[in-house]
């Protein structure tokens, strides 16, 4: 059994959300872009740009994770990634890794390759692995 590190510890699924959350916005803040929550009755995203062009998921896994660093996206999601994509609008799915540690960061998946590689089951399946979102380095 894998020992944890003074400096890891568990996170909650929404302790795990709220931190990828504030990283994103945060790191957008530093390039100029300031990213807002929904408004009331929208969905399929977490954050957009106060313009309305921009759409970003953002999806968050802790430290000790597995090979697979994010698998699912809600109809919803998949949905808007489409909307967006059809209208020339821009989404995004941002996931954060190593959330809960000092080695956090990001990779960002264009709505594109989203539709391209997503498969249906009860919800959508991107085949992401870690070694794989490398690709997606801003």
């Amino acid at each position: 059994m894998e020992e944890i590190s003074e400096k890891e510890f568990i996170l909650s699924p929404r302790q795990t959300e709220r931190i990828a959350l504030e990283y994103v916005k945060n790191w957008y803040k530093t390039k100029g872009k300031e990213l807002v929550p929904p408004d009331k009755g929208e969905r399929g995203f977490d954050l957009k740009t106060s313009d309305g062009f921009s759409f970003y998921e953002v999806k968050g896994t802790a430290t000790g994770t597995t090979e697979v660093a994010f698998r699912n996206l809600t109809p919803l999601e998949f949905k808007m990634a489409q909307k967006c994509w059809k209208s020339n609008l821009e989404y995004n799915l941002i996931v954060v890794l190593n959330v809960g540690s000092d080695k956090i960061f990001h990779r960002t998946l264009p709505a594109e390759d989203i539709i391209k590689s997503a498969r249906e089951e009860k919800i959508y399946r991107i085949p992401l692995r870690r070694r794989e979102i490398e690709k997606y380095k801003p």
